[in-house]
């Protein structure tokens, strides 16, 4: 196999953000994982929430099913921070052009990287509403990724790798055409 399937719930889903990561992505369509909800509710060592797939009896996961090259899944594994804040996983997913069942690569969140009253900073539900946008979701599905809570962030000094984060995820939001977000203020 050279090529693997790739299940994106959160920020991942910006076409963009994952070209940065996976030059060889391709978009394949919508998809759900049965049994399985997304949340704010990874802690991030920049400060923040960021987007976790967990066990949900009775709900649906909808996100964005990708073909990635195999060359690339140790660079995405890095970017995802596996195996210590992200496990890899394959998990099975239902694509809404065919309907069936395949199984999937997707990253869920190590349990003892919970929130613990964290939220996502608005640059990174920028990200995933973007995401669920550009790809077509169903607007309960981006209104859930956009609204809510923000983190502010932190001075520039303290928050290195949240400004990183934010530089990045303004320019994969440019090249998307998807507006950049106001910041909501900093930490003192």
């Amino acid at each position: 196999m050279t090529r693997f399937l790739y299940f994106a719930y959160g920020s991942n889903m910006l076409t963009e953000r994952l070209l940065a990561r996976c030059p060889s992505a391709k978009p394949l369509g919508h998809a759900e994982a049965r049994g399985m909800t997304v949340s704010y509710s990874l802690g991030s060592s920049d400060g923040s929430a960021k987007a976790g797939l967990q066990k949900a009896p009775g709900k649906t996961a909808r996100g964005v099913l990708f073909m990635i090259d195999l060359s690339e899944r140790r660079a995405l594994d890095l970017a995802e921070g596996a195996p210590d804040i992200y496990r890899r996983v394959e998990i099975e997913v239902f694509s809404d052009r065919t309907g069936h069942p395949s199984d999937a690569v997707t990253y869920l969140p190590n349990p003892e990287r919970t929130a613990n009253g964290l939220h996502p900073y608005a640059w990174y539900r920028a990200l995933c509403a973007g995401g669920a946008k550009q790809h077509g979701l169903p607007d309960e599905v981006i209104a859930a990724l956009r609204d809510g809570p923000v983190q502010k962030m932190p001075p520039p000094v303290r928050g290195k790798r949240a400004w990183r984060g934010r530089s990045l995820a303004h320019a994969a939001l440019a090249l998307a055409g998807m507006p950049i977000p106001p910041d909501e203020g900093l930490l003192p």
